[in-house]
């Protein structure tokens, strides 16, 4: 097993101290069950697709979405923005924002992030460009933060 991914503690943890809301002493344990499933599943990064620290960022944004935020909204376990990794995630109502995208373009693109598919996927999926989809992506955090004011 090679654990060349262990190189990228630093960037890992900086990147888990920033966007997400840990305590510190959970902290340094949460970096290492990221490096180890890393490791684990190192077979499964593709260079062509993205750097290492990113693709282990995304491995840490899923691992905190399934251990930390889906525990305290069960209800939404297959609604979840990644824009929620960044705000603050009480009193958020992911069924409502849900519910003001519906009828719009934003509606089907939504659940197509929610379900953490690539750009690519996202892309072939919806019929349209890598622009339409950073259009779509833009319209989407607007509406978010339009939401949340």
């Amino acid at each position: 097993m090679n654990f060349e991914f262990y190189k990228y503690k630093k960037e890992v943890k900086r990147f888990a101290k920033n966007n997400f809301k840990l305590k510190d002493e959970d902290l340094d344990d949460f970096v290492e069950d990221i490096l180890l499933k890393a490791t684990l599943k190192q077979h499964l990064f593709d260079s062509t697709k993205s750097a290492p620290v990113t693709w282990i960022n995304n491995i840490a944004r899923n691992h905190y979405i399934d251990k930390y935020v889906r525990k305290q909204h069960p209800e939404c376990v297959e609604d979840i923005p990644e824009r929620l990794l960044k705000d603050d995630h009480t009193g958020i109502d992911i069924k409502s924002f849900k519910e003001t995208l519906m009828g719009t373009p934003l509606y089907m693109f939504f659940l197509l992030k929610s379900e953490d598919k690539s750009v690519k996927d996202i892309c072939n999926e919806l019929q349209i460009s890598t622009q339409d989809y950073n259009e779509l992506n833009k319209q989407l955090k607007q509406k978010w933060y339009e939401y949340n004011d």
